[in-house]
């Protein structure tokens, strides 16, 4: 009985210490929404502090994508940010989860908006959301492109390779029931804290039923 007590209170111990472990870094998988990018396949990932809720450029720890040619396979442009002076990140109102970015419809007119860019060396790609009915602002209510600068950085002989905009509606990306935008997930994996739980509880169940053995001898 005194080994069983002292498990529970070393996997109680172990919980606690468990929660010191949220904030670690979580890599998220972006969404490939291929019906919207003109014949491209994106993919890469993003990678947080670990932060639940509003993120900030702060937030964001590294990140990568490609840019594919569907019907070729061949690979057109890629971007991250090993390089500091050739790659920028600029996050607002996406939030995150322990399994999900999401990006949602701002309210107002004005000029509020989601938004999430990642600058690599040759391009960007960017989701953003623009309040509806927003006067101020000749962007669309919804946005979803990917850039890329010709070789003399001039952004106007650049290529774009998708630019979706839907005036007065939203984009149908891959979303959550709220609405949400889901920019990049990751699988949901049970967190240490949940494995801890599920311990503690068989634990205490293998405590009462040795409790009773023991009653009706």
């Amino acid at each position: 009985m005194k080994k069983l007590h002292s498990i529970v209170a070393l996997t109680a111990i172990c919980c606690s210490l468990s929660s010191g472990l949220q904030s670690a870094p979580i890599t998220y998988t972006f969404v490939d929404n291929a019906a919207f990018q003109s014949g491209h396949t994106l993919s890469g990932s993003i990678t947080t502090d670990g932060t639940i809720g509003n993120l900030a450029n702060q937030n964001i720890l590294n990140w990568n994508w490609t840019i594919t040619n569907t019907a070729t396979s061949a690979v057109l442009s890629t971007g991250d940010n090993s390089n500091p002076l050739e790659s920028n990140t600029q996050v607002g109102l996406a939030s995150a989860s322990a399994t999900q970015i999401t990006m949602m419809q701002p309210q107002g007119t004005n000029g509020s908006n989601a938004a999430l860019s990642l600058f690599g060396q040759l391009g960007y790609v960017m989701w953003q959301r623009i309040s509806a009915g927003n006067a101020l602002s000749p962007l669309p209510v919804d946005r979803y492109l990917a850039e890329y600068f010709a070789a003399d950085g001039n952004t106007d002989n650049g290529g774009m390779r998708w630019n979706n905009r839907a005036e007065g509606n939203t984009l149908s990306l891959a979303s959550n029931p709220d609405g949400g935008w889901v920019i990049a997930e990751v699988s949901a994996i049970p967190e240490l804290s949940t494995y801890c739980l599920i311990f503690s509880g068989l634990t205490l169940a293998l405590v009462s039923v040795r409790r009773r053995n023991i009653k009706q001898a």
